[in-house]
């Protein structure tokens, strides 16, 4: 994850994270990049427009281009109703009175 302030810099960081990389016989995946930014603004790599979105999972949070926490209250929720729900059965058993 890399994080500026400007535009500027956030394309400057991504050239030399590129460039680094290289240097080890890395290559950056444009498939797999990707770049979230409060405003309209094109980043690039390798001559390639990076994709923009509007959320993304990192170490298990959702952060958003907004600051929402409502997309990660919501998963919370949704993890916690499956966890109850593959218990049903242990719920449901009369021998464990």
């Amino acid at each position: 994850m890399l994080i500026a302030t400007t535009p500027t810099a956030l394309q400057q960081l991504i050239d030399k994270v590129d460039a680094v990389s290289c240097d080890y016989g890395l290559e950056t995946s444009m498939r797999k990049t990707k770049v979230m930014v409060s405003d309209d603004h094109t980043f690039t790599c390798n001559g390639e427009a990076l994709k923009q979105v509007e959320s993304f999972r990192y170490l298990g949070a959702v952060v958003t281009s907004t600051g929402d926490c409502s997309v990660k209250i919501r998963s919370r929720l949704g993890i916690a109703r499956s966890a109850l729900t593959s218990m049903n059965n242990l719920w449901k058993d009369r021998a464990l009175n």
